[in-house]
């Protein structure tokens, strides 16, 4: 993202960044529910990068590939499991989808476990009309 913000004259905004600023903004306790195991790490130097990791509860991962994301069912399932022990044993207040593959289900979730969900690529989306408005004025 960095690297691109240098070279275009047009918001810039990694799903990510957005999604960990919504939970900085909201002062929360978060948990992710990411991919595989291996992208742990990278969501935990994510979080502390962008100032998150004080409200970083837990990363849960899935268990689920990039490409195996697109099995609806299995990923609701997957969601849902991982959801409610990030509510129940690790105290989460929001739960942040943590692929942007998994965009259209944050407000099934939401629904489900009666908690906010933040969707990775909605965030973004509205990180960058915000900033496309503020540079309007």
């Amino acid at each position: 993202m960095d690297e691109a913000r240098k070279v275009v004259d047009v918001p810039v905004v990694g799903a990510g960044e957005a999604s960990f600023s919504n939970v900085k903004e909201a002062k929360k306790r978060f948990t992710v529910i990411t991919t595989v195991q291996e992208a742990v790490a990278r969501v935990r130097r994510n979080a502390r990068k962008h100032g998150a990791e004080p409200f970083l509860a837990s990363i849960r991962p899935s268990h689920m590939h990039v490409p195996e994301l697109v099995q609806k069912q299995r990923l609701r399932k997957a969601l849902l499991n991982e959801g409610r022990k990030a509510l129940k044993e690790d105290h989460a207040d929001i739960i942040v989808l943590g692929c942007t593959a998994m965009a259209g289900n944050a407000e099934w979730l939401s629904e489900k476990l009666d908690v906010l969900v933040v969707d990775p690529t909605q965030a973004a989306l509205d990180k960058a009309v915000e900033q496309i408005k503020s540079r309007a004025k």
